[in-house]
């Protein structure tokens, strides 16, 4: 698979953006949505307009926010966030009904943001993922929880899916997963050449400990990635993180990872009070070939200075959600 892919990320910041539904409409307009002579919105036909297929990461509780707005609901503390979660039905599928057709109106694999759910005294904290044919694919739910983030969820995920679209085999890491090495690995391994992530890092922004988090997952696994974060006060937490496309460093002008922008530019992002303006794009954006992957691997190889014939021999390996079990 060589053809090109846009790969984009979405900077929300719910203070100038509050409305899910409107910024959803606008994502629609930025990313190849037209009007036509009556005033309807069309999507240019795909063998005229020649643009690549896409795959695009709104930033964590997006989704929820979504689910918030149905019911009429402010996102401001806890006690909302339990509401949410613990919506009726119709709540979820309105919701969702509009990432669909953002969805399908982009021609994108969407991932529209995070959402905690309830599950009768449990809650967990996941992902859909979106065909651009509107599909659900499926839920992914977060594997790990870390200290941090005891007051979100409390039931942790034990799969880690693949998903085979047209922009390539598609993992997707949930919130505080980014930090555990193993989570990306195991994707990799399994043959993921993108990783979408949707992320709510807690401020101050701090450069070094975001790039600890889907960069070095980039880094280490050689893959693509996608990071869409939220700035600002959510459920009564203040979040502050920087979106960003990436790719390994050998493949990247700078030699920095990034490819939305550049290297510097991102570790000299200014706080969250300055940034809070149209000065930071809503969206972050980059085309990528997946074949760019292998000139990476001719640089440096990751792959023979690990030890496979190891991990085949353990039992997770050969689970359906281990490399090498059956994909679903």
């Amino acid at each position: 698979m060589n053809h090109r892919i846009t790969l984009r990320a979405l900077n929300w910041r719910p203070e100038i953006d509050p409305s899910p539904r409107a910024l959803l409409a606008d994502l629609e307009h930025r990313c190849g949505g037209r009007v036509d002579a009556n005033g309807l919105f069309t999507m240019a036909n795909d063998s005229n307009d020649g643009a690549p297929i896409a795959a695009i990461v709104l930033p964590a509780h997006f989704f929820g926010c979504a689910v918030a707005e149905v019911l009429g609901l402010q996102p401001i503390d806890h006690a909302a966030l339990r509401a949410v979660a613990a919506a009726p039905r119709f709540a979820w599928e309105e919701a969702l009904d509009l990432c669909a057709q953002a969805a399908r109106r982009t021609r994108s694999v969407l991932v529209p943001g995070t959402h905690v759910r309830a599950f009768g005294n449990s809650t967990r904290h996941g992902a859909y993922v979106i065909a651009p044919d509107g599909s659900v694919l499926a839920q992914v739910w977060q594997t790990h929880r870390s200290r941090s983030e005891e007051w979100l969820f409390d039931e942790r995920g034990d799969e880690l899916p693949i998903f085979e679209t047209p922009v390539g085999n598609i993992g997707v890491i949930v919130g505080r997963d980014a930090y555990y090495p193993e989570t990306a690995r195991m994707l990799a391994l399994r043959g993921a050449d993108v990783i979408l992530s949707p992320q709510g890092t807690a401020a101050p922004f701090n450069p070094w400990r975001q790039l600890s988090g889907v960069w070095k997952d980039a880094q280490q696994n050689q893959i693509f990635a996608v990071e869409a974060h939220v700035q600002g006060t959510m459920w009564g937490r203040f979040f502050e993180g920087r979106s960003a496309i990436l790719g390994p460093c050998e493949i990247t002008p700078d030699g920095s990872g990034f490819l939305s922008e550049p290297g510097d530019a991102f570790l000299e992002s200014a706080p969250l009070e300055s940034t809070l303006s149209d000065s930071e794009p809503l969206i972050r954006e980059a085309q990528v070939g997946l074949r760019e992957r292998s000139q990476a691997q001719a640089v440096f190889s990751i792959i023979p200075h690990l030890n496979p014939a190891l991990y085949r021999n353990q039992p997770w390996w050969q689970t359906p959600e281990g490399p090498g079990g059956n994909r679903p």
